[in-house]
């Protein structure tokens, strides 16, 4: 018996999606196959997915394919056994007189990934970074809005003038640090990620998201020390010609830096949940399958 007959055998026996060590474990308790490698289950886990027919490997595009990969990254990866195997699809070579095909496919490849993050193909997932959003914004302007209507109440300042004060204020700009954190977390987290998870879950517009993600954080800093260093200059040398140095106002500056900030931030929640998302699906559907084989079990239409 061949180790892909055994993996099939295994899950057979399983009768359900699996995890590549729950299919090793069937096999070595059954007997089906004797391992002479050092580390057996990556050779299962390496065999299930290059004979799965939605696996993102391009060298495995000529493999015969007997499973297919249910849900789940890594350990939690579940594959299940497809009814009849699929054999190895043709590889076309690509010629000069295709070039136009190619440039058609690489435009169709870019409208799907906006389609992928932009439309509610995953509204549990935008609903989630939705409400995040809300309560993070409230939090972090709660002082700034108390502050705006106490000078309405207590000066009788124009409260929309009184909130624009208070965002072109130097601590603003540090908020706009604390927004940008998030992105760096999922940069940290993808880059000590393992390599089927790189090639199945690439971050989309990483080659845009990272220079604003940078040059925000670079104009925040900016901002925030000619804000402050200004206010202390101005406050000890009020007739130096050096306080002319720190009249510039931020105005619509301070709202464009504040609102590529947040838009890094929604990119980096929505990102960070999207495998959430993803299993909380899955879990919904397994509960809806079991509900149902339970009641035909049971007689109960």
């Amino acid at each position: 018996m061949t180790i892909i007959e055994a993996i099939c055998k295994a899950l057979a026996d399983i009768n359900a999606p699996a995890t590549y060590e729950d299919i090793y474990n069937n096999i070595i308790q059954n007997k089906y196959y004797e391992f002479g490698a050092d580390d057996p289950l990556s050779v299962v886990r390496v065999k299930l997915r290059i004979h799965s027919d939605n696996a993102n490997i391009k060298s495995a595009v000529n493999k015969r394919k007997y499973f297919s990969s249910v849900s789940g990254k890594g350990k939690s990866e579940l594959f299940k056994l497809l009814n009849t195997p699929l054999e190895p699809k043709e590889v076309v070579k690509k010629t000069p007189a295709s070039n136009k095909k190619i440039g058609l496919k690489y435009s169709e490849k870019s409208i799907d990934k906006i389609k992928r993050f932009f439309t509610i193909q995953r509204p549990d997932v935008h609903k989630i970074a939705l409400i995040e959003c809300f309560w993070m914004l409230l939090g972090a302007f709660l002082p700034i809005i108390t502050d705006s209507v106490m000078r309405t109440i207590l000066l009788q300042a124009n409260l929309i003038e009184a909130f624009n004060e208070n965002v072109k204020g130097g601590e603003v700009f540090l908020l706009t640090s604390a927004l940008i954190t998030p992105f760096y977390f999922l940069l940290y987290k993808y880059v000590n990620s393992d390599i089927d998870y790189k090639k199945e879950n690439k971050l989309p517009y990483f080659g845009l998201v990272l220079p604003l993600t940078l040059l925000s954080s670079l104009a925040g800093l900016f901002a925030f020390s000619y804000y402050r260093i200004g206010l202390i200059i101005k406050d000890e040398y009020t007739n130096s010609p050096t306080t002319s140095l720190f009249d510039f106002e931020f105005g619509g500056w301070a709202w464009a830096i504040y609102l590529v900030s947040l838009i890094i931030w929604y990119y980096s929640s929505y990102m960070n949940h999207l495998g959430t998302g993803e299993y909380k699906k899955i879990r919904r559907k397994q509960f809806i399958e079991l509900k149902t084989e339970y009641e035909q079990v049971r007689g109960v239409k």
